[in-house]
């Protein structure tokens, strides 16, 4: 799931499934029937992805009456709005637009742990887009939070606000239309990311710089990211994105080396 509000979607789907399944409501009586969550997760992966790829996998467990029924109670719009009150909580207005009818207090995003600092960032040399399924009211917040802001261009941000979604390739398209470069690397930690990569490749004309995707590992997949992205061939895998930009600037500092005229 690339969006946050999709996952909350899915995981509420789940558990209306298995309370239609089941005849009953009581949660903890859900979280212990079959399948579990790591099951469906992973069925939902093999068979595309997404809350498409999850309807078809809840489909091989329950019948096509409690799928249904499950479905036409699936609120999404609501389940969302929650998922956006948990997430900023009195900040809702500010990063989501709406009021925090339900949830009050500090949101989750306060917890949240940059993945990269912006000392990492501007050690490596090499210019940086965004292609991101948060809103700008997301972004600015974690720009804010992370001491990023001003290290991605303002052209070569793309985030919800902008009508570009993953997996459309348009965003990397418009990222290298700002940024110019020779070739761009995509990291991303989902299959999302994934086929943004891939079908941006497909689709690239030949005066396009290439782009190659990098698998962030311990993103949303889990401890299935490995294989996932080993299937679907990835260009290179990596732990974290500051690894990423010391193996990166150490290739690069190689090459310069390479090409330098002897002196001898």
């Amino acid at each position: 799931f690339n969006s946050d509000w999709a996952l909350a979607q899915g995981v509420a789907l789940v558990y209306l499934v298995k309370a239609h399944m089941a005849g009953a409501r009581q949660i903890d009586g859900l979280r212990n029937l079959s399948p579990d969550l790591a099951t469906v997760a992973r069925a939902a992966a093999q068979l595309g992805g997404g809350l498409d790829g999850l309807t078809r996998a809840l489909g091989h467990w329950a019948d096509a009456q409690d799928l249904e029924r499950a479905l036409n109670e699936w609120d999404r719009a609501r389940i969302t709005r929650l998922a956006q009150e948990f997430y900023a909580g009195d900040q809702a207005i500010t990063v989501f637009g709406v009021t925090n009818d339900t949830i009050s207090g500090d949101g989750l995003m306060l917890t949240e742990k940059p993945l990269v600092t912006r000392e990492e960032l501007l050690a490596a040399p090499f210019q940086y887009g965004l292609y991101t399924g948060r809103n700008r009211g997301e972004v600015e917040t974690a720009f804010q939070m992370a001491n990023l802001s001003g290290i991605f261009p303002e052209s070569a941000i793309i985030t919800e606000n902008t009508g570009i979604k993953k997996p459309n390739p348009a965003g990397l398209f418009r990222i290298a239309e700002a940024l110019k470069p020779h070739l761009m690397i995509y990291a991303g930690d989902n299959l999302d990311d994934w086929q943004v990569a891939a079908r941006y490749e497909t689709e690239r004309p030949l005066d396009a710089p290439p782009c190659l995707f990098c698998g962030v590992l311990n993103g949303s997949p889990g401890p299935m990211s490995f294989n996932l992205f080993q299937e679907r061939g990835a260009d290179l895998m990596t732990q974290s994105v500051p690894h990423l930009l010391r193996w990166l600037s150490q290739r690069r500092r190689t090459w310069a080396e390479a090409k330098a005229p002897s002196r001898s």
